[in-house]
């Protein structure tokens, strides 16, 4: 599974399955349907492969914050990965009131529930890069920022 294998292509929002990981990129709303999207895409990626698996979530700076029923979905998506699961990268893009309150509400998320793999929150896709290839050790440098690329390319925008 070297190829990006695009799930959900939507205006503002996307879902790609890459080799051992599960990419999300979410620019506007991310609501219950597309929170519900990603566990299943987690799900699909935990059916097709052997192994460690990972996820990088990429949000937009004038992303909202998840409301509650769309949370529960991003908590169960995180929960049907606790056993394989090596590493979880958030990738909140920008410097707005937004960005930070996106922050806050996956940190304290992901605190609460007490997941046993690792995660951190960055800004850049790179760190997500380096981060994932210390847990996950499958890819060459570079090479999950091209997938994460790909998918955002696809991803149609607002006009």
């Amino acid at each position: 599974m070297s190829d990006v294998n695009f799930e959900v292509l939507e205006k503002g929002f996307g879902i790609a399955l890459w080799r051992n990981v599960v990419i999300q990129m979410s620019l506007n709303d991310p609501n219950e349907a597309r929170m519900r999207a990603t566990r299943q895409a987690g799900r699909k990626l935990m059916s097709q492969t052997r192994g460690p698996i990972g996820a990088v979530i990429v949000v937009g700076p004038k992303c909202p914050v998840p409301d509650a029923v769309a949370r529960e979905h991003a908590v169960g998506f995180l929960s049907d990965m606790r056993e394989r699961a090596r590493g979880v990268c958030l990738v909140f893009e920008g410097d707005g009131f937004l960005a930070a309150a996106s922050r806050l509400a996956m940190v304290g998320m992901i605190s609460a529930a007490r997941f046993p793999f690792e995660y951190k929150i960055a800004r850049y896709d790179s760190e997500a890069d380096v981060f994932l290839r210390q847990h996950l050790d499958t890819w060459s440098a570079g090479e999950l920022v091209d997938a994460i690329n790909r998918l955002r390319v696809r991803i149609p925008v607002d006009s």
